[in-house]
C-alpha cells in the first residue's frame, strides 16, 4: 500500500518523518514529500537507511502554512509538498494521501487532484468519535456548512459503507444530528428525515449530542458546521475528563493504589475516547482516501497512515458505488410514469 505523505504540515518535519518511518515498519510504502535533504537527515535519525525501498523521498521545496489563504497558496505554490503529494495520488503513484497541514488547503488540493466517485455531490469529512459503546463515525465533520437534504442522504450512504467495510459493523445504525425536538428542527433536517428513513439504511432517526455520546447511532450525519461543533465538544470533553481523572488518581496513597489496580481498565477507556485515530479525519466519496491528521506527534501520523491503508484496502468505494446506484434505481422506480 503506497501512501503519499505531506511533510509540510502542522507537525514538525521530524515528527512527521518519525511517524512515516513507523508506518513503513508496519508494512506501508511511503512517498515522503518535503525538502529532500532535511527529509534524508530525519530518516537517518530514525534509523531508516537512505536506500530503504519502503520509503522514497520526493523533493518539495515549498510548504503551505496554516495561516495562508488556501486558494491562493494552492494556486501559487505548485511545488509545495501538499500539491505534489496530491498529484502523485492523481497519477496513480500512491493509493492514499496523508497530510497534517491546513485543512482547507488539503480539501482544495484533493478536489483538484482526486476524482469524486460517480454520483457523489459533496465529499464529506468523516472522523471517528469515542462513545460509551465504542466508536461512532461523524460526517460532515467540518467542510460543508451549507448542505441540502440530499447531501445529508449521501453522507448517510457513505458513512454506512465506511462502517460496514472499515469498522466491520454489519448493519450500522445511521442517525441525523439535530436538537432531537420535532418542533425545533430546521427545514433541511425535516426534509432529510424521510429521505434517510426510506433509503434502505437502518435509520435511527434524529439524534442529539447526548445520543451521540451514548452511542445510539454508529453513523451520525450533519452539516459541516454542526459536525465541527459536535466533534470539538466531544473530544474536548473527553480530554478534560481524562486530565481530571489523572489528577484525582495522583492525589494520595489510596488514590495511587486504586489507580494501579484499575490501570488496565483505565487505559482501555482512555484508548476508546482519546486514541490516535480520533485525531484523524478522512474525505470520503473520492477515488482514493485523503486523510487529515490533527495530532501532536509521530504516533498520530502512524495511526493516520494505518487508517489510510485500511480504507484503501477495504473495498469501501465499490460499496458506495452500489449504494448510490441502488438508491437511484429505487427513486426511478418510484416516479410515476
Amino acid at each position: 500500500m503506497k501512501i503519499a505523505v505531506d511533510a509540510g504540515g502542522r507537525l514538525s518535519l521530524e515528527e512527521t518523518v518519525r511517524g512515516a518511518a513507523q508506518a513503513a515498519r508496519d508494512g506501508a510504502e511511503i512517498l515522503l514529500f518535503g525538502p529532500a535533504e532535511d527529509l534524508r537527515r530525519a530518516l537517518l535519525a530514525c534509523s531508516v537507511p537512505e536506500r530503504d525501498a519502503r520509503v522514497r523521498v520526493v523533493d518539495a521545496p515549498e510548504a503551505i502554512g496554516l495561516e495562508e489563504d488556501p486558494a491562493a497558496a494552492c494556486r501559487d505554490k505548485a511545488r509545495s509538498s501538499l500539491l505534489l503529494a496530491a498529484g502523485a495520488v492523481s497519477r496513480g503513484e500512491a493509493e492514499a494521501l496523508l497530510s497534517s497541514g491546513n485543512l482547507a488547503a488539503v480539501v482544495l488540493a484533493a478536489s483538484w487532484n482526486v476524482k469524486r466517485l460517480p454520483g457523489v455531490l459533496k465529499p464529506p469529512l468523516a472522523c471517528r468519535l469515542g462513545t460509551s459503546r465504542g466508536r461512532a463515525l461523524l460526517l460532515d465533520a467540518g467542510v460543508h456548512a451549507d448542505c441540502k437534504p440530499w447531501h445529508l442522504l449521501q453522507f448517510g450512504l457513505l458513512g454506512a459503507a465506511y462502517a460496514r467495510r472499515v469498522l466491520r459493523i454489519s448493519s450500522p445504525k445511521v442517525g441525523l444530528l439535530s436538537t432531537g425536538e420535532a418542533g425545533t428542527l430546521n427545514e433541511t433536517v425535516r426534509e432529510a428525515l424521510p429521505l434517510l428513513k426510506y433509503s434502505g439504511l437502518e435509520f435511527a432517526g434524529a439524534v442529539d449530542g447526548r445520543d451521540v455520546a451514548l452511542g445510539k447511532a454508529d453513523v451520525v450525519v450533519c452539516d459541516g458546521y454542526a459536525g465541527s461543533v459536535c466533534r470539538k465538544t466531544l473530544q474536548g470533553t473527553a480530554a478534560a475528563f481524562a486530565q481530571s481523572l489523572e489528577e484525582a488518581l495522583a492525589g494520595g496513597r489510596l488514590a495511587k493504589l486504586g489507580a494501579a489496580l484499575l490501570r488496565p481498565a483505565l487505559e482501555g477507556l482512555r484508548g476508546r475516547w482519546t486514541s490516535g485515530e480520533g485525531f484523524c479525519s478522512t474525505l470520503l466519496g473520492l477515488e482514493a482516501p485523503v486523510v487529515h491528521c490533527r495530532g501532536r506527534g509521530a504516533e498520530e501520523i502512524a495511526a493516520a497512515a494505518r487508517l489510510a491503508a485500511e480504507i484503501a484496502a477495504s473495498g469501501m468505494n465499490e460499496d458506495v458505488r452500489g449504494s448510490i446506484q441502488d438508491f437511484k434505481t429505487s427513486m426511478d422506480a418510484a416516479r410515476p410514469l
